[in-house]
């Protein structure tokens, strides 16, 4: 059978709008003779051995009605839904159990024959019995808005899935942004940590000035969150200021003390009169620090008492406790000062005593040996 033969046969198939190519054992559809009649509007296919459709006759888009009925067809394509002109549509006694997605762009159908078909369950009860033209016209219906409401939720599947694989590809990115991150902290605290211990290593270098360093080589810095927390050193108060000074008063007081007492020497060389020597210096220097400590005493209560007058003689009544207050506080300050060189000035000549008198017991003694 030849190709101008099988155009002739084609041809004699075709009757007005509609081509019949029913009961011809056809195993593929013939494309390129149905293709070339565009006046063709109805294709019957029916009662051959068909198992699929190639994709191409889904650009015959001017089809308004097509029987595929008693064929083997196992599956339709994808792109079905592409003959959106399509009014009726037969697929009695097929293999078909499920249809494209794509079916759902039949909106003009208002026909379907679905029976006879090994269809899942919730396709088979949409489809119903196509027993009679209201029967078919419902199935047809009831299969568009299925397969619509399976295509929103594959679609929706698809872009959770989608979302999903975009949230874990971020987060992967952002934990390898983070490792980056660490790596770069940690190299560059290797990095000073190096340069650190260089610096500390480092023999000395000669200063600005032109001298060499003594030696000491400053420890690396380091980022310490308790040095933050350091108790800072007190400031000095003026008792632990003057403290030093006595002691300085002590050991000159000594000194002096016993350069007076040799110079003021008066009898014999002996460890008895020794004793009477110091005794007697001693005395007089008590004598004479107690006279000062009677004079501070009477300072005291004497600017104490001008104070109190001229606040009242001004007739700060407001201003009087508080004047009290404060010249308490000052005068208070000031008499701890002077009480304390007061006791550490004694203490001084009291251990100027002991010490003295032992020095000056072991000089007789060398001297008289």
């Amino acid at each position: 059978m030849t190709s101008t033969k099988k155009q002739v046969e084609v041809k004699d198939k075709i009757e007005g709008d509609m081509m019949d190519l029913s009961f011809l054992q056809l195993t593929e559809v013939p494309m390129k003779d149905i293709a070339s009649y565009k006046k063709v509007r109805e294709l019957d296919i029916s009662t051959n051995r068909l198992v699929r459709l190639p994709p191409a006759m889904m650009t015959l888009t001017h089809l308004v009605k097509i029987d595929l009925s008693k064929n083997q067809l196992k599956e339709l394509p994808e792109n079905f839904g592409d003959l959106k002109k399509l009014k009726h549509l037969d697929l009695f006694s097929n293999q078909l159990k499920q249809l494209p997605l794509s079916f759902c762009e039949l909106r003009e159908l208002k026909f379907l024959d679905l029976k006879d078909n090994p269809l899942v369950p919730v396709l088979g009860e949409a489809a119903g019995d196509c027993v009679d033209a209201k029967s078919c016209q419902l199935a047809a219906k009831k299969v568009v808005n299925l397969m619509s409401t399976l295509k929103e939720e594959v679609e929706k599947r698809l872009r959770k899935e989608k979302e999903k694989m975009e949230r874990q590809e971020r987060e992967e990115q952002e934990a390898e942004m983070r490792l980056l991150e660490q790596k770069r902290r940690e190299k560059k605290a290797e990095k000073e940590r190096r340069r650190n211990q260089a610096k500390w290593n480092r023999p000395n270098e000669p200063t600005a000035s032109g001298f060499e360093d003594s030696g000491f080589q400053e420890p690396p810095v380091t980022d310490n969150s308790e040095s933050l927390n350091r108790v800072q050193p007190r400031t000095p108060t003026i008792l632990s200021r003057f403290t030093p000074s006595m002691h300085r008063i002590v050991a000159t007081s000594l000194v002096i003390f016993t350069a007076v007492t040799i110079a003021r020497w008066n009898g014999p060389m002996t460890t008895e009169n020794a004793f009477k020597n110091v005794k007697k210096n001693y005395e007089a220097v008590r004598d004479v620090i107690f006279t000062l400590k009677g004079y501070s005493d009477g300072l005291y209560a004497f600017m104490s008492k001008m104070v109190m007058d001229l606040a009242k003689k001004w007739e700060l009544d407001g201003a009087i406790s508080k004047a009290q207050s404060v010249w308490g506080l000052i005068s208070g300050k000031m008499y701890d000062l002077l009480n304390s060189g007061y006791q550490a000035t004694l203490q001084g000549f009291n251990l100027c005593w002991k010490q003295g008198s032992e020095i000056l017991s072991r000089a007789i003694e060398y001297y008289r040996h």
